[in-house]
């Protein structure tokens, strides 16, 4: 201002020095350029749209010192095909990490699925089972259309960069508004954010994303209450468009021969037939695990072993989950984990598993590693 207010005083002078001679006009001030905001795209469609990728997550969460508890680290990697069928091979590693300590005796540290054909295979180790899709493993930090989910959030830095061999465009955010894959107990927590997303240039998919998040109250299974302390969250993807392949595993009990109408024989029914609905497409059947769906909706088939189990002789000693998804029940030295999905997308058939052990041998009926 007081540039400006000399500049006026002189040609004031001037005019009344010289008459009506002309005078030059101040020069105007330049406004601040204000650094443009992500393009607002669809950017889970942006990635849904190349043929190939490989992407790579990681999950590291520093509890506060007095908390007492061990730094938590999770990993996963997806192998994608888009096109011309869709196949997916994912790998979770640190699941044990983020368990509560009682419960990491018996947590997978590692979990695989390989997706082919329409088909789902889990493992926990080398042994392979064919499963019913019941989640989508590229979901929650592999979203991309959590970790952008407001364009406005970000601010460029950088155009034109190359990451991961891709030609990208540097943004960065430092609100909590830009972590939509937080609950809104941890947003409410949160005492500061630091992050950096990378746009590709041809197809605005995310290329790479990294995070620093401190806060007082994430949740994890390490613990029951909220956690105060930090949240690296790191993202990256490689190779859209090269060739990819996805093979179809060797599952345990998978019959690739003509299918033969046999009843299926669990241990712990006395060698008779495992009571199951009329409609019942048999997945996967072994002697301790069976594997089907059914047109019947979730408590329809909750209502069906209730019967049928406690007409066989088995009590039910445990129940968990919304309407009783998953049970428990006994019978002499056996013990039955009953677990009821329901379809994704309307009409989509309900996923039923019965596993079979001997009592304290596991809960676990969706099979072993």
């Amino acid at each position: 201002m007081r540039r400006y207010g000399w500049l006026l005083i002189g040609l004031l002078v001037g005019v009344l020095i010289g008459g009506c001679s002309p005078s030059t006009p101040p020069p105007t001030p330049t406004p601040t350029p204000v650094p443009p905001s992500a393009p607002a795209v669809d950017y889970r469609a942006a990635l849904a749209a190349l043929d190939t990728y490989r992407a790579r997550a990681s999950l590291d969460f520093y509890p506060a010192a007095e908390t007492g508890l061990s730094k938590g680290h999770l990993e996963v990697e997806v192998d994608a095909i888009n096109r011309p069928a869709r196949a997916r091979r994912t790998t979770i590693r640190g699941l044990r990490s983020l368990a509560k300590p009682e419960e990491r005796r018996k947590t997978s540290d590692v979990l695989k699925f390989i997706e082919v054909g329409g088909d789902l295979y889990m493992s926990t180790g080398t042994t392979w089972l064919k499963t019913p899709a019941q989640n989508d493993p590229e979901q929650g930090i592999l979203d991309p259309g959590l970790l952008v989910p407001d364009p406005d959030s970000l601010t460029l830095a950088q155009e034109g960069v190359e990451v991961n061999g891709v030609v990208a465009d540097h943004y960065r955010f430092d609100s909590a508004q830009a972590l939509a894959y937080l609950t809104p107990e941890e947003l409410a927590g949160v005492t500061g954010v630091q992050g950096d997303v990378w746009l590709a240039r041809d197809g605005h998919f995310i290329v790479r994303y990294r995070a620093v998040v401190e806060g007082r109250s994430f949740r994890f299974d390490m613990s029951p209450d909220p956690i105060p302390g930090r949240l690296e969250v790191a993202y990256d993807i490689y190779g859209p468009n090269e060739p990819l392949t996805i093979e179809r595993p060797q599952a345990l009990g998978e019959d690739t021969s003509p299918k033969e109408d046999k009843p299926v024989i669990l241990d712990g029914f006395d060698g008779q037939p495992l009571p199951m609905p009329v409609d019942a497409e048999v997945v996967m059947a072994t002697r301790q695990v069976a594997i089907f769906n059914t047109g019947m909706v979730p408590e329809e088939v909750v209502r069906f072993y209730a019967q049928a189990l406690s007409n066989g002789g088995w009590q039910l000693t445990k129940e968990e989950g919304k309407k009783g998804m998953r049970q428990t029940w006994q019978r002499a030295a056996f013990q039955l984990n009953l677990v009821i999905v329901a379809g994704q997308e309307p009409g989509e058939p309900t996923h039923v598993t019965i596993g079979v052990n001997p009592v304290g041998a596991g809960e676990n009926p969706e099979g072993s590693g």
